[in-house]
C-alpha cells in the first residue's frame, strides 16, 4: 500500500474517532437502560462505532487502491457449492458507522461490497446498529434504538431491505438486540432484557412480524448471541451469569431445539462472544473476546470437546460449505489493532488468506459485523 494510502486510512481513522467521545455517564445510562450495567466500556472501547465506520472507509481506499495484493484484497477462490459469486456490487459485509453528533442520532446501518463500495442501509435521524443478513443478503434484521443509543428507552427489531427502500418494524416496546436470521428464512431469534429478572431472555419472532415466541429463560442467568443451525432445527447460545458483572470466567455455550426446548450446556467458554454454526451440524465455532484479545475454537456438539483454531482472533463465521471463514485478528499483537480477514480452517487452525478491512480497533459487540452469503469466487 502507497503511502498516500495509508495517510488516507490514517486520517479516516482519526477524523471517525473524534466524533466519537461520549462521557462516562452516557455509557452508564446506556448499560442500565440495555440491562448491561456490568458492561461500560474501556475508554477505548467507547471509540468502538468511529473505529468500525472508519474501517470501512479504510475498506474502500484500501480494496480499490490496490491491485494484485493479497495481503490487501480478498483471496480469490472456488465459488460455494450452489451459491452465486459476489459480483463486484455485491455487499460482503454489514457493519454499523457512525452518525452525525448534531443531530444527536448516532450510529447507522452500512454495508461494504466486495469492490470497497459502501452503502448507507439506515438514515438519521433514527439510530441503527446490529446488522444480520437474511438468506440471500437481500435483506437485513437491524435493531432501531429510541430516541438513540445513548439513553435508549426501546431497542426494537426492523427488517430492512439493503436500498433502504422498505423497512417493516417487528418488535417494540422492549429493549431487544442480537438478531439473526434463520437459514430457512422464515424467524429472527433475538435477545430480550427481562426487567423483573434482570438478565436477557431468547425470544423468536417470524420474519414478517406474524408470530413472538418466547425461547429460553434461566434464573440468573442473562442469555445472548443465538445462532442458528444451518437446518433451523437447533439454536447455540451464550448463558452467563446474571450476578457475575465483570467475571465471564463462569460463561457457558448451550444449545436448545429451534422452539428453546431441551436446552443443554455443551461446554464452559470463558468470555463466549459470538457462535456460529459447522455445516455438518456436529461442531460450533465459538469466539471469545476479553475487551484486549480473544480467540476461536472449535467445540464438539456431543462430547463439549474443544479445539484452539487462533489466537488474537474473535468474531468468526464460517461460510454456507464451511469453507471460507470472515474473522477479525490481530495482526500485531503489541499493538492494539484488529482487522477483518477472510480465510479458513487448515490442519485444525485458522489460517488468514485476504485483508477485508485494515485499522480495525477494539470491537464492541452491540454494532455488530455480519457478513453476507454470496460465494467467494474469482469476479
Amino acid at each position: 500500500m502507497t503511502g498516500d494510502v495509508e495517510q488516507q486510512i490514517t486520517e479516516a481513522l482519526a477524523s471517525e474517532a473524534g466524533r466519537y467521545e461520549m462521557s462516562e455517564h452516557a455509557w452508564d445510562n446506556l448499560a442500565l437502560r440495555l440491562g448491561r450495567p456490568h458492561r461500560r466500556p474501556h475508554r477505548r472501547i467507547v471509540l468502538a462505532a468511529a473505529v468500525i465506520s472508519a474501517c470501512l472507509i479504510a475498506a474502500a481506499i484500501a480494496i480499490t487502491s490496490t491491485s494484485g495484493n493479497s495481503e490487501q484484497r480478498l483471496a480469490a477462490g472456488p465459488a460455494r457449492s450452489g451459491v452465486a459469486p459476489c459480483a463486484p456490487g455485491d455487499p460482503i459485509l454489514a457493519t454499523t458507522s457512525s452518525g452525525s453528533d448534531d443531530s444527536g442520532a448516532g450510529p447507522q446501518v452500512i454495508t461494504v461490497s466486495r469492490d470497497g463500495q459502501t452503502n448507507p442501509i439506515t438514515e438519521e435521524p433514527e439510530a441503527a446498529a446490529d446488522p444480520s443478513f437474511a438468506p440471500g443478503a437481500e435483506r437485513l434484521a437491524i435493531v432501531k434504538a429510541k430516541p438513540g443509543f445513548d439513553e435508549p428507552t426501546t431497542t426494537e427489531i426492523w427488517v430492512v431491505t439493503l436500498d433502504g427502500s422498505k423497512a417493516r418494524q417487528l418488535t417494540s416496546g422492549h429493549l431487544d438486540g442480537d438478531p439473526s436470521w434463520s437459514p430457512t428464512g422464515d424467524r429472527i431469534a433475538f435477545r430480550r432484557w427481562d426487567s423483573d429478572a434482570k438478565a436477557d431472555r431468547l425470544m423468536s419472532i417470524a420474519a414478517d412480524g406474524a408470530r413472538l415466541e418466547p425461547l429460553v429463560a434461566m434464573p440468573n442467568r442473562s442469555l445472548k448471541a443465538p445462532a442458528w443451525s444451518r437446518d433451523s432445527t437447533q439454536i447455540a447460545f451464550v448463558a452467563a451469569e446474571a450476578n457475575r458483572s465483570q467475571d465471564r470466567s463462569r460463561d457457558q455455550v448451550w444449545v436448545s431445539e429451534a422452539d428453546g426446548s431441551n436446552a443443554h450446556a455443551v461446554a464452559e467458554v470463558p468470555g463466549a462472544q459470538s457462535i456460529d454454526w459447522y455445516p455438518a451440524g456436529d461442531a460450533l465455532l465459538v469466539s471469545t473476546f476479553n475487551l484486549e484479545d480473544g480467540e476461536v475454537l472449535r467445540i464438539g456438539i456431543d462430547d463439549g470437546t474443544r479445539r484452539t483454531l487462533a489466537q488474537h482472533a474473535t468474531l468468526a463465521t464460517l461460510s454456507d460449505d464451511g469453507v471460507s471463514v470472515y474473522f477479525m485478528n490481530k495482526p500485531d499483537i503489541g499493538k492494539p489493532l484488529w482487522q477483518v480477514v477472510e480465510g479458513r480452517v487448515e490442519e485444525a487452525s485458522l489460517v488468514a488468506d485476504g485483508v477485508v478491512t485494515q485499522g480495525v480497533s477494539y470491537v464492541y459487540d452491540f454494532y455488530g459485523l455480519d457478513a453476507a452469503t454470496c460465494g467467494e469466487g474469482p469476479n
